[in-house]
């Protein structure tokens, strides 16, 4: 491919995780409350705080030591462990930090650079596969939309939401779809 080309793909990349994506979790997280975010269907499903810390794990590796050698030091087993509630606010803040790293890796990185190999993130790859899914970042489409789909449901409104007028649950009512519940990936 060519710089032109590379850096344009750098530059969809970057804006599609920091900008787009970044936005619908944040959305979603807005929209609930610490008991939503926590809620958990049985013990083997992930809350959608455990996929946000997730996010921000897979993130700040794959971004941030992967391509910008930032010497984050991951705990994958950390990021589903955590039972909460972990704050919203707090969560919110772990993301942007997340996001604004990602933002500053990505932006400085030479689209040139991007057929290069490392070993960073444990396995050889070119910048631009390091990560354990092809497409990196691109991997995170289908997590997010996850996200948004758990915080809102059916009709586009934030399950829990009591004033608004289709909701017809409580405030603190639980999820009505069962988070994944699945064995976790087996990537870092």
């Amino acid at each position: 491919m060519t710089d032109t080309g590379n850096a344009l793909l750098l530059d969809i990349a970057r804006t599609r995780l920091v900008v787009h994506q970044a936005g619908q979790v944040r959305t979603c997280l807005e929209a609930l409350n610490d008991g939503q975010l926590w809620w958990r269907a049985n013990e083997d499903s992930n809350t959608i705080g455990n996929l946000v810390l997730h996010l921000c794990g897979s993130t700040r590796f794959y971004i941030g030591v992967g391509v910008g050698s930032s010497g984050y030091v991951r705990d994958r087993d950390a990021e589903f462990a955590e039972q909460g509630p972990v704050a919203k606010e707090e969560l919110l803040a772990r993301f942007d930090s997340t996001m604004a790293e990602a933002d500053r890796v990505l932006s400085s990185f030479d689209p040139a650079r991007l057929g290069d190999t490392t070993d960073r993130t444990g396995k050889t790859a070119t910048y631009a596969e390091a990560h354990p899914e092809p497409g990196a970042p691109f991997h995170r489409p289908h997590r997010s939309d996850r996200l948004r789909d758990e915080a809102h449901p059916g009709r586009g409104h934030p399950r829990g939401v009591e004033d608004h007028p289709d909701a017809v649950v409580a405030r603190d009512a639980p999820p009505r779809r069962q988070l994944h519940s699945a064995p976790h990936h087996s990537h870092p």
